[in-house]
């Protein structure tokens, strides 16, 4: 998929938050994430995280998300059985999320606790 169709489905509150985790999940688009101090990646489906971190090999966990309805921007939050847990939400529009590597603009803000250890970064759709 291009890029411009991916910005086409930007929440740009046209979709509720509902709405839009629909179109995003029936699309076959996930969030792609990543992150330094320590430099770390992500792929976020509906049900998968897969996370690679220096100290560890890539790891892949069962999740379940949620997002919510009670704001107009989009917000999301997942957890899984041995206590992974994240949220993934969009910032308002003026705002970007820029942490200087290469990676696409982003108007997504992520946050993942992995073994207790908090991984903040930014995020982007794109094709899975």
């Amino acid at each position: 998929m291009n890029k411009a169709k991916v910005e086409q489905m930007q929440q740009i509150d046209m979709l509720s938050p509902t709405e839009f985790w629909n179109k995003v999940t029936n699309n076959s688009i996930g969030f792609y994430a990543s992150g330094y101090e320590p430099f770390w990646n992500a792929k976020i489906t509906k049900n998968r995280l897969q996370f690679l971190h220096l100290k560890e090999d890539n790891i892949a966990i069962k999740i379940d998300i949620k997002n919510s309805a009670m704001t107009d921007n989009f917000v999301a939050s997942f957890h899984s059985k041995n206590g992974v847990i994240g949220l993934i939400r969009a910032l308002n529009k003026e705002s970007k999320c820029e942490i200087n590597i290469d990676e696409p603009d982003s108007i997504y803000e992520i946050f993942i606790n992995y073994k207790g250890q908090v991984f903040e970064g930014c995020a982007y759709l794109d094709k899975l």
